[in-house]
């Protein structure tokens, strides 16, 4: 195989982890940045477990595949003397240490209090899976663009 075919293999897949790069770094840009505004600008109020409730469904993997079960938790809770109700994805710990009645602290935007999240359940999946994603696939267009390097220079 000559040098100019494997500088535009390794070429190749340096691009497409690039872009894949990029793809990821898009959807993990915007949740980040829904977390920072809950850090820097929410409001901790009392709510309400109002409903828990878990759905397990299946989820392919490089093993073939397997059931996941996600946990949801239904609340309620009062800013400036009106009610909101939410339901969000939560973590098993959380699930398991709240029942129905239970009283939660809920963080709500000032700006905009329909938008609120249980405080100290942060649900992490799409942020962090979108960010490990991104960096590996960094890392091996990394790799590539070395290898890219070398056959260039011998």
């Amino acid at each position: 195989m000559t040098a100019v075919v494997i500088y535009l293999v390794v070429g190749l897949m340096a691009l497409l982890c690039a872009g894949a790069a990029v793809v990821m770094a898009r959807m993990a840009i915007p949740l980040w940045k829904n977390n920072m505004q809950f850090q820097r600008r929410g409001v901790i109020v009392k709510g309400k477990v109002e409903h828990k409730e878990s759905k397990r469904r299946y989820v392919f993997d490089r093993t073939g595949g397997r059931h996941v079960t996600e946990y949801f938790v239904s609340y309620r809770y009062d800013y400036n003397g009106q009610t909101y109700k939410d339901m969000l994805p939560v973590t098993e710990g959380s699930y398991k240490a709240w029942s129905e009645g239970s009283s939660v602290d809920v963080t709500v935007l000032p700006n905009n209090p329909s938008r609120s999240r249980l405080t100290g359940d942060f649900y992490p999946s799409g942020f962090f899976i979108g960010l490990v994603v991104g960096a590996v696939t960094l890392g091996v267009a990394a790799i590539a663009l070395i290898v890219i390097a070398i056959v260039y220079t011998h």
